[in-house]
């Protein structure tokens, strides 16, 4: 799908999202598959509506285990007849985005329409010179702001100790065998350890 027909983001309701009784149902493994299976979807031209089997692949399920954690997962659709499974919460939140965006595009152009080029050429100057105003500001302010922030308590503190340079950091679950490029050095393997 080219970029310019996908939204840049999308709203996400926390909130929503935890107190969800079908989502709660899910084990915590199910959640996370769940949600990067929604993201998955919003990076298609149907974002929310996919088949069974393409919500299945997004989850990372073998048909196995798919059998045992496919009613959990239904709860959190509407399954058409045609054994399309759809998230309704993301297809509604995309149509009222859409909805949205053509609605600012079709103002903006109205009214720049209806401006002379003399003044679309000052709205422009304008906008430009308060962008460059906030950054200057924003700069300033994060610096005094950084200046006042007190330093670690000690020099121990920013130090790493031998043992925890030692323990291995947990790995997410990989859907897919990384490349050996971004997978972790094992014991033996050539590569920064730090």
């Amino acid at each position: 799908m080219p970029a310019a027909d996908r939204a840049p983001s999308v709203q996400w309701y926390p909130r929503d999202w935890m107190a969800d009784p079908d989502v709660l149902a899910l084990t915590w493994d199910q959640r996370g598959r769940y949600h990067w299976a929604w993201c998955c979807s919003l990076m298609t031209k149907t974002p929310g509506i996919a088949t069974e089997s393409q919500w299945k692949c997004w989850m990372g399920y073998s048909d196995a285990e798919w059998m045992l954690a496919r009613d959990a997962h239904s709860a959190c659709f509407r399954i058409l007849h045609d054994g399309v499974w759809v998230q309704m919460r993301t297809v509604y939140s995309r149509r009222e985005q859409r909805r949205r965006y053509a609605d600012s595009m079709r103002g903006g152009t109205e009214r720049m329409r209806r401006l002379t080029p003399e003044q679309r050429s000052d709205l422009a100057r304008r906008a430009a010179q308060s962008r460059w105003r906030k950054g200057v500001n924003a700069h300033a302010e994060c610096q005094q702001e950084c200046l006042r922030m007190p330093g670690p308590a000690s020099a121990s503190a920013s130090e790493r100790t031998e043992e925890s340079k030692s323990k291995a950091r947990p790995q997410p679950f990989p859907l897919r065998e990384p490349s050996r490029a971004l997978r972790a050095p094992k014991n033996g393997d050539e590569g920064d350890t730090a």
